[in-house]
């Protein structure tokens, strides 16, 4: 496979095509390929993970809001205002998850 290094050999116009057309088919298919494949692989599994960490969260949202209630102390409404931007932002992750999720549960 390496007669290109040996300067007695002369690669023949159709051997250099065949490899020429040989190498476009190869890289040809493995993009394709690699389109099929959907980029973010087991993601079912990240999104059942967060599931449960947005339940924690949420457990100590509403925890942090009865310990706010009746309360004015500005540290314990910014606490809560920092619990409720967490829970936006894991949700949306969530969400961002679960439709990149729908092929796996096709072929499960």
């Amino acid at each position: 496979w390496m007669e290109f290094l040996d300067p007695a050999v002369t690669p023949t116009p159709a051997a250099e095509a065949c490899k020429a057309i040989w190498g476009a088919v190869c890289g040809t298919v493995l993009c394709i390929l690699a389109m099929m494949l959907p980029y973010p692989l087991f993601t079912l599994p990240r999104a059942q993970a967060m599931a449960e960490q947005l339940v924690g969260t949420l457990r100590g949202t509403w925890t942090d809001i009865e310990d706010f209630y009746g309360d004015t102390c500005a540290f314990r409404r910014e606490k809560v205002m920092r619990d409720f931007r967490d829970l936006q932002e894991q949700v949306a992750l969530l969400e961002g998850f679960i439709e990149n999720a729908w092929w796996e549960s096709r072929l499960s």
